[in-house]
């Protein structure tokens, strides 16, 4: 992921991922923090599906046995 700042040519500013638009490393921060927001989220999500599925198999294999 490239990063670059406000003041960078715009061929830069389309190739990064984030655009600095802020002096400081504030933005970068704030960036790391609501991606690990989403990865948590994700990571919850696919652990209550797969507990759901898991459950699922065992109730077929109890009313199958």
């Amino acid at each position: 992921m490239g990063i670059a700042v406000s003041t960078a040519t715009d061929v830069a500013k389309s190739a990064a991922g984030i655009v600095l638009t802020e002096p400081g490393l504030g933005g970068i921060v704030a960036s790391v923090n609501e991606g690990r927001c989403d990865i948590s989220a994700r990571s919850h999500l696919h652990a209550e599906f797969s507990y759901h599925k898991i459950v699922k198999v065992l109730f077929l294999a109890v009313g199958l046995s």
